[in-house]
This record gives C-alpha cells, structure tokens and sequence, in this order.
C-alpha cells in the first residue's frame, strides 16, 4: 500500500521539507554547494545542436559516523549525478520541464573538509570521509567522460552497482555522458533554470537516510556565443536536501513511497490554472527520486463528459545508445481518454525493459486544458518493473453541466437519445442510468409527461 505525503510548499518551507526527509544516526551524504556550471563540447550546429554540461559540487556527511568513500572498482564510493530543469510560463500556466541529465560519476579521494558543517576528519582520501566532513568536486571533475557510469547498473534505493560499473568499451563524442541539453531549451527569454545534484551510496542506504540526497542552485544562461557557447552565472545559493522539483512553488507536492520500505519514493507535483479564454489548464509532473521499479503510467480521471483538449507530454531526453550500456528509449508515451480516465502510458516491461520509463533521477510531464473546474481526485501511477500500482491525490476535472436531452448518456443530445427514451417508457431499456437520465422532468420516474420536457429540450424550446 501506498504511503502518501502532501504539502503545498513556498519558499519558506523548504527548511521544513529538510527536517521531514532527514533520516535517523548513520551515514547520511548530502550535498552542500552547486557552482561553476560549464559546457565542456557540443554535438550539432549552434541552434539545433546539444552541449555537454558539468557543475562543480561539495558533497557532505551530515550524519554521524564516517561514510564509505572508497576509490573504484571498489563498490563503497558515493555516485554522484547531476540534472537540469527549466521553469517558465506558457500560455499564462507555470510549466516545470527536466530538460537535462548526465551519467553517474564515480566520485574519489574525499578530502576532509570543514567548509559545510563541523568536521570530524579521517585521513585525507579515506576510506570514509568524517561526520561533518565535506569533500568537493570540480565541473571538470563531473565532465570527465571516463569516470561516468550509466544509471541504469544502479539501484538508487539500496545503493548497490556492480564493480564493472564503470565500462567504457565505446568511443565518446563531445558530450558523451555529460549533463546533456539541447539549444532549443536554453536562453528562452523568461526561463529560469536549475541544476540538481544527486548522490548514491551503498552505506547512506543501509541506514535509511537515502530521501535526503538531493539539492539545487538556481542558474542564469546566456549565449550562445557565435562559436556556441553558453554561460550559466548563478543566482542564490545552493538548496540542500531537497530536490529541483520544489522550485515550482506554486505547485502542491505529494510525496508518494509505493513500498515502503522496500523501494523508494516519487514526488508529485501538480498546479491547476485558470484560462483566459476559459476553461483550465492541469500541469502535473512525476519526479522518481529513488524509485528502483521506475515509473511506466500515469492515469488522471476525468469526469462523464468533460471536455478535454491540447493533451501533452514531456520527458527528459534519454543519452544515445553505447554497447556496453543500457539503451533506454525516447519514444513518447501513449495516451487514450476512455472509462472515465485520461491515460499515458509507455511499452510493458515484459515487451521491452528498455522502454521510455520515468526511472530514477528523472522527471516526466503531463498536462491538458478542460473546461471544467478542478475537484477532488484520485490519479493512479503504474510501476513500470513489478505491476504495481499507487494512488496519489491530485486535482482533476469536474462533472460537466448535464445535456437534459442526453438520456443515453453519451454526451450528445441527438436522435439516439430518442430511441433511448422511447426504449426506455416502453420498458424495453433497463439500464439503470439511462431510466435515471429519462425522468427529464424530475417527477422521479420516467414516463409520459417527459417526452414533452424532452422535446423541450431536445427542440431548443
């Protein structure tokens, strides 16, 4: 069963989220400063190209014993990853996109440092960086092609790779396993951008502190130049334990741990907006933090003749296959409207396990405009490996205004409804919603004098 947690977050709140994810005594990685974003290469012409990007990090333990910190192909050293999100309004709705994400980094050597919290040191490059202790990484660092891993060997929950992890049986273009983003989604006049920092280890895991693992920094872009290079200069600080997707503080967040325990969490974040012209749009993204068994659907309900239009879909773009890697998809998700539910959904995992799912470290978008205003609604989430499924609490459209001459229920009033009424007064019809939808003069029965008020109604008079 699914554990649910929802709060509507602002600024002022993301201290408070930092106390309900923080864990119990153990190791506990945490990062404590985002700099320097840089592009190291593109792939492309300047426009229509991609850049590879990297962001210098200070990862810290703000737990309190030592954690592991073991050069590879030990399997005991954190893996650091990183992301970027853009935030920015469209057509007067606020729209929280990931348009970036890099391979894993094995991180190395921690220094001791005191320059995030009270450090009580070991010994420089370990085995395990101190209480307190904090141990930084350059962008070039985090841009060093041969020290990136792929994701997909990690479980993010428990912390666990393989001691091959780190293959790199293939030739590497200028952006191969960087933080990857494309032209079109940087220096859009009004953006504003985020990089996101997460880290694994095995031992953070063990002791239940791995929700606590991620943070943010806000970036400007500018560029790019006539060669084709951005620049990213930073705005505030670094936001610690707490992922990107809480810079959309407009949202309400729902924090969902399908099982408990036993894997880890998604986080929720949906915003409802009016519509100028009328009507609403619904904006609702899926964060997997932590998440093992991945994310593979996503089903909104969607009231009895509700009118819904500009269904959408955004997922984060998947790196180019290499052989010795996981190759995962970028085929967007399939979405049908049917049984009272808007649905996406991507391939089974029994049909193909490299299908597009929302897998750990990654956020997708879904969204649509209705004319009915937002109620009170219960979404479901599909687990892409295991079936299972979750409910999360969202906002969806409302019943629409009935059509008094709509009796068989089909949300048109038209000549089948004649049929229906006549079936119906003939007792020939037994369907229990269509004799409901028949008494159109309320009487509380059918019969009659309701082919007057239906003619009333299905005339215009």
């Amino acid at each position: 069963m699914a554990t649910l947690r929802q709060v509507s977050f602002g600024l002022g709140m993301l201290a408070a989220f930092a106390s309900i994810v923080r864990a119990g005594p153990g190791p506990d990685i945490a990062v404590c400063s985002i700099s320097d974003l840089t592009q190291y290469g593109r792939e492309g012409a300047v426009g229509s190209g991609t850049v590879g990007l990297a962001f210098g990090t200070s990862h810290y333990n703000a737990g309190t014993v030592g954690i592991l910190w073991t050069n590879a192909p030990s399997t005991n050293h954190p893996l650091l990853t990183q992301n970027m999100y853009r935030l920015m309004t469209v057509n007067g709705a606020a729209r929280f996109e990931q348009i970036g994400q890099a391979w894993v980094f094995n991180s190395y050597c921690p220094l001791q440092n005191a320059t995030c919290s009270v450090c009580n040191p070991d010994t420089v490059c370990g085995p395990t960086l101190g209480a307190g202790c904090a141990t930084p990484h350059s962008a070039g660092n985090h841009a060093s092609q041969s020290n990136l891993s792929s994701r997909g060997f990690v479980n993010p929950f428990t912390g666990v790779y393989p001691s091959s992890l780190n293959s790199h049986a293939h030739t590497h273009t200028p952006v191969s396993h960087r933080l990857q983003v494309d032209d079109a989604d940087l220096a859009l006049p009004g953006a504003i951008y985020f990089g996101e920092s997460h880290a694994v280890t095995r031992d953070d895991a063990t002791s239940g502190n791995q929700n606590n693992n991620v943070g943010y920094r806000q970036f400007h872009v500018t560029g790019p130049s006539q060669s084709g290079t951005f620049g990213f200069p930073v705005i505030g600080d670094t936001v610690s334990e707490t992922p990107a997707i809480y810079a959309w503080t407009t949202a309400t967040h729902v924090v969902v741990a399908p099982t408990p325990g036993t894997d880890g969490e998604l986080i929720v974040a949906y915003e409802v907006t009016p519509l100028v012209s009328g009507g609403y749009h619904y904006e609702y993204a899926i964060y997997n933090m932590n998440n093992d068994a991945a994310v593979g659907g996503f089903s909104v309900p969607v009231e009895l003749c509700a009118t819904v239009t500009n269904v959408g879909f955004h997922a984060v773009k998947n790196h180019a296959p290499e052989a010795d890697a996981p190759s995962y998809s970028n085929d967007a998700w399939e979405v049908a409207q049917s049984g009272g539910e808007i649905s996406w959904a991507t391939e089974a995992f029994a049909a193909n396990p490299n299908a597009n799912a929302i897998r750990w470290g990654t956020m997708y978008n879904f969204r649509f405009d209705a004319a009915e205003a937002p109620v009170a609604a219960n979404a479901s989430i599909s687990l892409f490996k295991t079936g299972g499924s979750a409910s999360v609490a969202i906002l969806a459209p409302g019943a629409a205004a009935p059509i008094a001459a709509d009796i068989n229920a089909d949300c048109l009033a038209d000549d089948a409804d004649v049929l229906t009424l006549v079936d119906v007064l003939l007792g020939v019809d037994a369907d229990e919603l269509h004799i409901a939808r028949a008494d159109v003069d309320g009487s509380g029965s059918p019969n009659g004098a309701d082919v007057r008020a239906f003619l009333d109604e299905y005339m215009g008079d």
